[in-house]
């Protein structure tokens, strides 16, 4: 057996899988709380606030792209140990900063690690899973990076509380090491090696076709050959094109069809509003410091307490998807997004924001399960780097418009009705992939 068959599944790899998304998350969640607190503390209104989140995923537009091309070339080890020690090496810079200006601009460089670790990060879980279990692999992925961050935002809080806001960055800095030594010494590489010649498209005499294998999770002949390849974990069907076409070109019409575009759509609403830098994470900080009058670690508390529910949320998510479907999750958490959005505009007191954090809280477990999930569906195994990187454009194109957008529209209506809007295009997603997107897991 192979090194890559003997690590082709993620129940072999769970406890370092556990540790390097442990420590990613134990950072994120402090720099969830962090980033907008320290913009503030520079005197950034709320829309160069929104700014330097927009910041934050204005490069993974590019680098995101780039990333899920060399990690099919490359392989996955060495993007996520880059990813890592780039955005280590900002946030000590960040640690330095003087003045807003100069902060934004480390804030960009910074996108360009996360986009290295999270694309890599996501492809690594998909080579690791098959169909079948797909759910619960990420929900593996996500309970220990969500357990990660109710430490994160609670030591974040502490220090800021007790020494200064800037000393925030060298604890998240410091939390990569951790990841960089797991996967450099106990991670395996798991790109699918390329095969040694190419094969007709129907297979070669005597030989089933790489997306006719695995057939237990379903197979039904609605199914395209995308999908089953995705399945098979052995690479989509060969044609008699050569494998240097295979290798360098990218295949543009797996980006097509309506599933894409329904995935698309959903992705980048919940980019808007839920991961990283986020209308939530920007505005929430804000809102429960200028209007409530919340201290930071009190706020640090309310992210930890909801992150807990994410945490709880992430696992039986997964399982559910994998059992009866990614569609009707999928739809219920965007309809839970666009609903704390609206609640959080609405509060003016401290209950009122506590349910508003909750509500996102179980949306966001929901919604980073199922959308990665129904993307790993969709992707051909052996582009697997380039189609999920993809997926990532359009979730970081997300967090990259919404905030700034918000900034702006803030300034004119206000930031309860700025939130109203965000949460009818959310409801407007959710719609839309409830009519065009195809269920994704198959059945015997």
């Amino acid at each position: 057996m192979s090194r890559e068959d003997a690590a082709a599944d993620v129940s072999r790899l769970a406890a370092p899988i556990v540790v390097i998304f442990f420590m990613w998350g134990f950072g994120t969640g402090a720099l969830w709380v962090a980033r907008p607190l320290f913009v503030d503390s520079l005197g950034g209104s709320l829309f160069q606030i929104g700014l330097v989140s927009s910041f934050s995923a204005m490069p993974r537009l590019l680098s995101g792209p780039v990333t899920g091309l060399l990690s099919d070339r490359w392989g996955r080890r060495p993007m996520l140990i880059l990813g890592a020690a780039a955005h280590g090496a900002i946030l000590v810079a960040q640690f330095f900063s003087g003045g807003y200006v100069q902060f934004a601009l480390l804030e960009l460089l910074a996108g360009v690690g996360i986009a290295f670790w999270t694309v890599s990060s996501g492809i690594l879980i998909a080579d690791l899973t098959k169909v079948a279990n797909r759910g619960r692999g990420v929900g593996l992925r996500d309970t220990a990076m969500r357990l990660g961050m109710l430490g994160g935002p609670l030591v974040g809080g502490l220090i800021a509380a007790q020494f200064e806001l800037r000393w925030v960055f060298i604890f998240i800095a410091s939390t990569k090491i951790p990841a960089i030594f797991v996967v450099l010494f106990i991670i395996p590489e798991t790109r699918p090696r390329p095969a040694p010649r190419p094969a007709p498209a129907h297979g070669a005499a005597g030989e089933i076709p790489a997306y006719a294998v695995r057939t237990g999770s379903g197979g039904s002949g609605r199914e395209s050959a995308q999908t089953g390849a995705a399945e098979a974990g052995g690479g989509a069907p060969r044609t008699a094109k050569g494998e240097r076409g295979r290798a360098f070109g990218i295949p543009w019409g797996m980006f097509r069809s309506k599933e894409f575009g329904a995935l698309a759509v959903a992705t980048f609403s919940f980019g808007m509003i839920g991961l990283g830098p986020g209308i939530f994470r920007t505005y929430y900080p804000i809102h429960a410091q200028d209007t409530l009058m919340l201290a930071p670690d009190v706020i640090g508390n309310l992210v930890a307490a909801g992150g807990v529910l994410t945490m709880l949320t992430a696992m039986p998510t997964g399982m559910a998807v994998d059992r009866f479907g990614r569609r009707g999750p999928l739809v219920a958490g965007l309809l839970l997004l666009g609903a704390a959005v609206y609640l959080l505009g609405a509060s003016e007191a401290f209950v009122a924001v506590a349910v508003a954090v909750g509500v996102f809280a179980a949306a966001e477990g929901m919604n980073t399960n199922t959308l990665q999930t129904y993307a790993m569906d969709l992707a051909p195994a052996d582009r697997r780097g380039v189609f999920l990187s993809a997926f990532h454009v359009a979730m970081n194109l997300g967090m990259m418009t919404g905030p700034l957008v918000a900034g702006l529209l803030a300034g004119r209506l206000g930031l309860p009705t700025t939130l109203l809007v965000f949460a009818g295009l959310v409801a407007g997603a959710a719609l839309l992939f409830a009519l065009t997107a195809r269920e994704t897991l198959r059945r015997e």
